[in-house]
């Protein structure tokens, strides 16, 4: 009897132990999650890259990469995590960032779209893990999600995961983007496409970009890698255009004098939206106003003195293009 006893206890301990399909539960599963902390600092979170390993695949989770969807076939991902991206898709649908110097990444300083149906993306009856490249759209998500009641864990950023459950991706995928509706007014503010974002639409096929400076501003201050030199100052003008010398009208393409015998198709190509710079945007969008008369698609994507990204290529500071 007493045998028969000791067997029971054991196989009942067994049982407990599995789950509907016979597999022995893990405690990692079992786990129960780590505080939750109100600090959007990833320093501060208990749920990092370094353990995230230890919670994955759990019913109680909503695992959310905050990257673009590009980069989940270019980089990699997490398995079990899904792509919401911030850039593609929460930025504009469900806030707007500050545009004042330094405030871009305080979530106090954001506009919440109050209408955004948060409840279609995140469900409130799990923890919310968040993830991103770094952990910046993450905490900054982060703080706009517990404002509304969800309980959520910055963790982190995939550049620095190095955990089981890395999918790779291929290392060229790119997203083709659909361009924005191209606007008539040659203001850059009021481009839908600037030096802001234009990271996000370089080297497509589709495209013909077109550095409107100088040839030697090009190696002085440097280029945005994928623009072609078809200067302004040092060629269209003379050429293509002959600008007004009335005071205050310099600059107006209205008052302007196109030369109907330039061959406008030798250097832009109709076949392609152009995307135009220069220094600041005044001569990209002179010369906007000219190819929209003449039938081409066109975005003053703005100044090169105001380009932050990721595809510039220095100058030397000093060159200056030799004299005949």
């Amino acid at each position: 009897m007493k045998k028969l006893l000791i067997l029971l206890v054991v196989s009942v301990s067994f049982l407990s132990a599995c789950n509907n399909n016979g597999e022995i539960t893990t405690t990692e599963e079992t786990n129960a999650l780590p505080k939750v902390v109100t600090s959007i600092d990833l320093k501060d979170s208990k749920i990092t890259m370094d353990n995230v390993d230890d919670y994955l695949f759990r019913d109680d989770v909503q695992y959310v990469d905050l990257r673009n969807f590009d980069d989940k076939f270019n980089s990699g991902y997490i398995s079990g995590f899904e792509i919401i991206p911030f850039f593609q898709f929460l930025e504009g649908n469900m806030v707007t960032r500050s545009t004042e110097s330094g405030k871009a990444w305080d979530a106090s300083e954001a506009t919440v779209n109050d209408d955004f149906a948060f409840e279609n993306y995140f469900d409130k009856d799990k923890a919310i893990f968040l993830m991103c490249a770094s952990g910046t759209r993450a905490g900054y998500l982060k703080a706009i999600l517990d404002d509304k009641g969800y309980t959520t864990y910055n963790v982190g950023g995939f550049n620095n995961y190095d955990g089981d459950n890395k999918v790779l991706g291929d290392g060229e995928f790119t997203l083709v983007k659909p361009f924005p509706e191209a606007v008539t007014s040659i203001d850059v503010k009021d481009s839908a496409i600037t030096i802001d974002n234009i990271d996000q639409y370089l080297f497509r096929s589709d495209v013909q970009y077109v550095d409107l400076r100088n040839f030697d501003d090009k190696f002085n201050s440097g280029y945005i890698r994928g623009f072609e030199m078809i200067p302004f100052f040092q060629f269209l003008e003379g050429e293509m255009v002959t600008r007004s010398t009335e005071n205050g009208k310099v600059w107006d393409p209205s008052e302007g004098t196109v030369n109907d015998n330039f061959a406008f198709e030798n250097y832009f190509d109709k076949d392609k939206a152009i995307f135009l710079m220069c220094a600041s945007g005044t001569r990209a969008g002179y010369v906007k106003a000219i190819l929209d008369a003449e039938g081409y698609i066109t975005y003053n994507i703005g100044g090169f003195n105001n380009y932050d990204g990721n595809n510039k290529t220095l100058g030397d500071g000093e060159y200056s293009l030799p004299t005949s």
